[in-house]
């Protein structure tokens, strides 16, 4: 098969790839294909069915079954796994109870890799054995080249429009993924280049797996290099397309249909951040419990504490993710012990870096280690003070690298132009998270520094619109010096800040999805931060 371009990437990622990672892209798949009443039913009782989807053909509704493989199948995986699970698949009526047994089934195999030496036998040999004996249709192969074929054509060949525009997004996919290649994209590029799938111009099918091509595509070629918290980006971009498809959603089923995507996205979510925290340990544990003394470069004093704050938020996170209370437990005893011994973690070097403060404290809170929490935002008060007060400030939360590091350490320096800052977007998430941790003198100190350093407060006030998955919404109320009370007020009085007395107090898809959701796309768009959702990860 002579390949496009775009198939070399998509074969590069097909054989890359775990069996379960495929799930996501196969159900998006499927919905751009003309399926429908799609359901993932993997697990110890499936019966051969990894989903299930209808598709009407004909004028006949065709009841489907998927069985899903990675990677190469040969004639000992036909015989001793495979064979037997197709074959059920194809004669068992059991299922999810939207499987209609009435209607006429066909079976697909659905394999990344293809089938090898006798395994293409075998097949045959099956489908002869169910038409003649069992009068049902033969069971169908999507492998690698079909999937391919699919992919690209009701993936991005399908989507990119012909004109300009169409063209300079196609091309910027190719240039982004020729960065993870190198290794050297950002989450801010990420982040960016995903913007287009919330474009209601394109069908919503398509967008969604556009999105999830494109964000595992990425995805894995950042854990080839090594770049685990950017691959954790891309998978916050597809996971944000899911939730503005489900906001935006008119119909009961749909909804149904995309909150089992999101369960999914969630789910791969969950191991690379496992993967990240896992290396983040050891990696601490070789620096003999001091992170810096690791961290090479000449941007050194910079990068340990962003490291600091993106171990921050990945264990903050997998803390809420966790349903096992072992596991639980093991997460924040590590949260605890590396916030209380790395001074980074209270150095946060932007306001881009402000909301990695949110889900460890929300996560400390909840786990009775509240003292930990205190400690951390006295010390973060301090140097956001220190900051105003001896030097520049922080840069803004647009800021690039650069400009983040001439803030930081410029002053000093007649020859770096950098104009001093007095708004503060960390002064904000630290003054709402001392409210939030209940401690009346912690919260009256820390307002009354950042008021006597005359740093001005700031905040974007997100309404429950689509704005909630964008940057720049023309709805979002700019806070650009918020009044803080002097003395504690009870936090779920919402009535000691200007901003928090009108902030929404519930978001229609957190009423889908749960509060994590919007904690997910705080830390992918990283200026909000919805403190009226804090006490439900508290209770």
């Amino acid at each position: 098969m002579q390949y496009s371009m775009l198939a070399n990437v998509l074969a590069a990622y097909l054989d890359s790839i775990k069996e379960r990672e495929f799930d996501l892209p196969l159900n998006a798949l499927l919905r751009a294909s003309g399926f429908y009443d799609i359901h993932f039913t993997h697990g110890n009782v499936e019966f051969g069915k990894d989903f299930i989807a209808k598709r009407d053909e004909n004028g006949i509704t065709i009841q489907y079954s998927f069985q899903s493989k990675a990677g190469d199948v040969s004639q000992s995986d036909w015989r001793n796994d495979i064979m037997n699970q197709t074959l059920e698949s194809l004669l068992s009526g059991l299922s999810h109870p939207s499987f209609d047994k009435d209607a006429p089934r066909q079976t697909v195999l659905v394999i990344t890799g293809k089938m090898l030496g006798n395994a293409a036998l075998g097949l045959q040999e099956l489908n002869e054995t169910i038409k003649q004996t069992y009068h049902k249709r033969p069971v169908l192969v999507w492998d690698r080249e079909t999937i391919i074929q699919l992919l690209d054509t009701n993936g991005l060949e399908g989507v990119y429009q012909a004109n300009a525009s169409g063209f300079l997004k196609y091309g910027n996919f190719y240039q982004l993924y020729g960065k993870a290649l190198e290794g050297h994209i950002s989450q801010r590029e990420i982040e960016e280049h995903s913007r287009q799938w919330l474009d209601e111009a394109i069908l919503r099918d398509k967008r969604l797996l556009c999105s999830a091509i494109e964000s595992n595509v990425f995805a894995t070629q950042c854990q080839a290099k090594g770049l685990i918290y950017e691959a954790i980006s891309s998978h916050l971009t597809l996971i944000r397309t899911i939730m503005h498809q489900i906001h935006m959603a008119n119909e009961h089923a749909e909804v149904e249909q995309l909150c089992e995507v999101y369960s999914l996205a969630i789910s791969n979510l969950k191991e690379i951040l496992k993967q990240y925290l896992a290396e983040s340990k050891a990696l601490w544990d070789k620096s003999g419990n001091n992170l810096c003394s690791i961290i090479p470069g000449p941007n050194s004093i910079i990068m340990y504490s962003i490291h600091c704050a993106r171990i921050m938020e990945v264990a903050g996170i997998l803390y809420f993710l966790e349903v096992e209370q072992s596991e639980r437990d093991a997460v924040i005893s590590f949260l605890g012990s590396f916030m209380s011994q790395e001074p980074g973690c209270a150095h946060i070097p932007s306001d881009y870096y402000a909301v990695s403060l949110v889900v460890p404290v929300l996560s400390l809170c909840s786990s009775s280690h509240r003292n930990i929490a205190e400690e951390l935002l006295q010390r973060s008060a301090v140097w956001l003070c220190d900051r105003y007060q001896d030097g520049f400030g922080l840069a803004d939360i647009s800021a690039e690298p650069y400009d983040e590091i001439a803030t930081l350490f410029g002053y000093p320096f007649d020859f770096m132009r950098v104009r001093p800052r007095k708004s503060s977007f960390a002064a904000s998430v630290i003054c709402d998270l001392a409210a939030f941790v209940a401690k009346a003198d912690l919260y009256a100190n820390i307002v009354n520094d950042i008021k006597a350093v005359k740093i001005f407060p700031q905040y974007w006030q997100v309404p429950n619109t689509t704005s909630l998955f964008i940057l720049e919404g023309e709805d979002i109320i700019n806070y650009p010096n918020i009044d803080y009370s002097d003395n504690y007020l009870p936090f779920e009085s919402f009535t000691f800040a200007d901003h928090i007395k009108n902030e929404s107090r519930s978001f229609t898809i957190t009423d889908i999805t749960g509060p994590l959701g919007l904690l997910l796309m705080m830390l992918l768009l990283r200026d909000r931060y919805f403190p009226t959702l804090w006490p439900l990860f508290i209770n």
